[in-house]
Formats: structure tokens, C-alpha cells, sequence
């Protein structure tokens, strides 16, 4: 019967004495709050425009002519926000679509001017660059992506190794405590 009502354990180290509290510290203030800052429901309501007017008749709740247009609330202007930094080039204007009955039906050479057709390869080959740097960004984001799933599999082993460490250290400390 000794191992359930054994002899209390006393602490090795003495616990702390908490110090006293003055009685005065856990009342509240004795001096009436000011008239100031109570809000009286007199006040909201006349703030509100509720109470202020008499109704006349009920008729005199619904308004026989149409009301004024509400005029449109004023926006504070704000700092515009920050925006990434990505280079953007001009996107050229949208040309006219043209049906493919009429390119089909215009018989002969087509003639372009030599500045359009200058354009028109300028801005292939912008498409090309872009299309090649979306890739690389693509590649790098498959490889961080990877790198972070790497990054998290040594994180969980690394507190996997620590839980296991720590449970050896708790068996070690208690094992020579009970003895």
C-alpha cells in the first residue's frame, strides 16, 4: 500500500513567495465618470434625426414626389499602391479583323509598306523574347518548388532526429530521478 500514498516529494527548490496586493489596486475608480463621456440615447437620437420630428400621419412616411438623387460620395484620394516590377512593353493597337471571304476574294499581290512590315517583325520577335523568359521563369519556379519540397523533408527529419534526442534525454534524467 505504500506505492499509492507514498511520502509527498518536496521540491528541491523553494518556490517563490508571491507579494501582496493592496486592496485599493483591484477597485474601481471612486470618482463618477464625467457626463461628457456617456453617450445618453437622447444624444444618438437627435444625432440620428429619430424623435427630433413629430409624425405627422402615417401617410407622411411615404414621399409623394421622387426623391432627390443622392449625390455621389467623395472618394479620398490614396497613395497609389506599389506596383511589381516588371517590364512591360507597349501592346500594340488591335487591328481590324478582316473576314476570311475578303482575303480569299482579293485577287493579285498584297503590297506592305516597308515601316509596317519592320513593325510586324519588331514585334515577333518581342513575342519570342517574352515566350523565352516566361520559360526561364517557368524552369525556375518548377525548380524552387522542388527545392522547397527538399528544404521541407531535411526540416522534418531534422525535428524528427530532435524528438528522438529529446526522449532519450527525458528516459536518461527520469530513470535517475526515480532511482
Amino acid at each position: 500500500m505504500g506505492w499509492l500514498f507514498g511520502k509527498k516529494k518536496v521540491p528541491k527548490v523553494p518556490l517563490p513567495e508571491g507579494h501582496l496586493v493592496d486592496d485599493r489596486a483591484l477597485r474601481f475608480p471612486s470618482s463618477p465618470t464625467s457626463r461628457e463621456r456617456v453617450i445618453e440615447p437622447e444624444k444618438v437620437k437627435e444625432a440620428v434625426g429619430i424623435g427630433s420630428k413629430p409624425m405627422m400621419k402615417e401617410e407622411s412616411i411615404f414621399p409623394t414626389a421622387a426623391p432627390a438623387p443622392m449625390p455621389k460620395p467623395k472618394m479620398s484620394k490614396m497613395p497609389p499602391m506599389p506596383r511589381p516590377m516588371v517590364s512591360r512593353r507597349p501592346v500594340p493597337e488591335p487591328m481590324m479583323e478582316r473576314s476570311p471571304m475578303e482575303s480569299m476574294s482579293m485577287e493579285g499581290p498584297l503590297f506592305v509598306k516597308v515601316d509596317v512590315y519592320q513593325r510586324v517583325l519588331g514585334e515577333i520577335d518581342q513575342v519570342k523574347e517574352d515566350l523565352q523568359q516566361l520559360g526561364h521563369l517557368s524552369r525556375e519556379l518548377e525548380a524552387s518548388g522542388f527545392n522547397n519540397e527538399d528544404n521541407f523533408t531535411k526540416l522534418k527529419r531534422s525535428v524528427k532526429n530532435m524528438h528522438d534526442k529529446l526522449l532519450s534525454m527525458d528516459k536518461v534524467l527520469f530513470k535517475s530521478q526515480g532511482d
